[in-house]
């Protein structure tokens, strides 16, 4: 332990780089380092196969290892393989630097290379050049279930757990939603952890004049119980209704904030606004989806909801 807290300590406010990537890289390490079973289940999940694996010895998984000019966050090396994972959750890639990695593998005379990345999602164009894409959260959903840490050595339970916990509170803990939804609070409650993080996703970086301006969970005679979520510009708002009695998500607007208020069907429970559309979560593929489907199937929906609400909402 006290090599693992040595290591976090070298990372001083000051530096450029982001302090949650570098806690990240520096515990993801010291897991692959200290737990065969966890190393075997991450690998696994990276698509990496090869009995070169068995050769891994502790101290030849490092971080923060500078190699010609290059910075790898994780580097796993020995006679046998090379395998560069990189982490980045807040930053993005450099211009090339992947590339760049990937051709340094790809002239060594080893058995196994691999270029894994892992990131917060996949929306990164340069990813293309690595051997595996990873978002924290398949790894959160994968590795980090309660059954999954039962099986690691019995002496890292609480790194597994601090670790599920700590992604669970900064938005990289998602759970895929099951067709227990329709009777299910837990998988109710995954639905809306992955609604929050497509609007955090989407507004952070694709449509970022937009806010989200209200977010409850509230009950009336109309609609029974249902989960609110507002986002606005210039003081309009499009509204997201997941109502627990239709399994449905529903996208409105107000009809006063549009323009052709006609083009649109009037929800029965609200004759004041107009409906964009619905997200049918039992009727579509979207339960028999893995949760990276799922999130991007969700994504795409409110990408659409967002662009009809910005052609066709009055100015001014």
């Amino acid at each position: 332990m006290h090599d693992l807290f040595s290591k976090l300590l070298r990372y001083l406010p000051s530096e450029k780089s982001s302090p949650l990537e570098n806690y990240l890289t520096e515990i993801l390490a010291y897991l692959l380092k200290k737990s065969e079973k966890f190393r075997a289940e991450f690998f696994d999940i990276a698509g990496i196969k090869g009995t070169e694996l068995k050769t891994i010895e502790e101290e030849q998984i490092q971080t923060q290892f500078y190699n010609q000019g290059s910075i790898f966050d994780i580097l796993i090396s020995n006679s046998e393989l090379e395998i560069i994972i990189e982490n980045k959750i807040d930053s993005g890639f450099s211009p090339g630097q992947l590339k760049k990695y990937k051709e340094y593998l790809k002239h060594l005379n080893k058995k196994l290379t691999q270029l894994v990345a892992i990131t917060k999602s996949l929306e990164y164009e340069e990813l293309d050049s690595v051997d595996s894409r990873i978002t924290w959260y398949e790894l959160y959903e994968n590795l980090l279930d309660d059954k999954a840490i039962l099986n690691y050595e019995e002496r890292l339970i609480d790194y597994f757990l601090n670790l599920k916990y700590f992604l669970k509170e900064r938005d990289m803990g998602i759970e895929k939603v099951t067709w227990e939804i329709s009777r299910g609070i837990e998988a109710e409650k995954n639905l809306i952890d992955q609604i929050d993080h497509v609007f955090n996703e989407l507004l952070g970086k694709e449509f970022k004049e937009l806010k989200i301006t209200a977010s409850y969970g509230a009950h009336n005679k109309n609609m029974g119980f249902y989960y609110y979520r507002a986002i606005s510009k210039n003081g309009k708002n499009l509204e997201f209704y997941y109502l627990l009695s239709r399994i449905a998500i529903f996208c409105t607007i107000p009809k006063i904030n549009l323009k052709n208020p006609d083009e649109f069907p009037t929800p029965e429970w609200g004759p004041n606004y107009s409906e964009i559309s619905r997200f049918e979560i039992s009727k579509g593929p979207y339960l028999g989806l893995e949760l990276r489907e799922q999130i991007e199937a969700l994504k795409s929906w409110v990408r659409e909801c967002i662009q009809k609400f910005l052609d066709n909402i009055k100015e001014g």
